[in-house]
């Protein structure tokens, strides 16, 4: 049902997004990078020599230029299928949580901490309500609604609709 992404069309795709979005925020280099409180050269890494941002770089850019998070990660997902000759699946925008799986699907080649954490996002702090002896290692899932309405701000994400 869904199409795999290689490592090198998510670098491709991470960096051309990175790069449109800059572009599209109206912040120079120095403002975004400031913004994002990130180094000097990160920015420069992450979008000239194709390097992937770790999910706290990503997850502060997407703040620094005012996106969604899940939806980025989705844009990068349906780039790196565009790059492969894929289309995005045509059930797919039924699917519910389409967008926390297509960050899943889009880190799967990316570090496993930047994985377990859009895993983490999607299916525990967003719901997870499983008993107290829960053996979750994240954690995540004894959220309670104030700290996850706080994640859904910090991360720019509208409520989930579905269970």
């Amino acid at each position: 049902m869904y199409h795999d992404v290689d490592r090198d069309s998510y670098r491709r795709a991470m960096a051309d997004t990175l790069k449109t979005l800059q572009e599209r925020s109206g912040l120079s280099y120095n403002e975004t990078v400031k913004r994002a409180g990130l180094g000097q050269g990160a920015l420069g890494k992450f979008i000239v020599a194709d390097m992937v941002p770790s999910m706290e770089s990503f997850v502060r850019l997407c703040a620094a230029f005012d996106v969604n998070v899940f939806a980025t990660l989705l844009q990068v997902y349906e780039t790196c299928l565009a790059a492969q000759g894929k289309l995005v699946p045509t059930d797919y925008d039924q699917v519910p949580g389409r967008h926390e799986l297509a960050a899943v699907l889009a880190f799967a080649g990316a570090p496993v901490s930047a994985m377990s954490f859009a895993h983490w996002c999607c299916n525990k702090a967003f719901g997870c309500r499983c008993a107290p002896q829960c053996t979750c290692s994240c954690g995540g899932c004894h959220l309670t609604a104030q700290e996850q309405e706080r994640v859904y701000e910090v991360y720019r994400l509208s409520p989930r609709s579905c269970g």
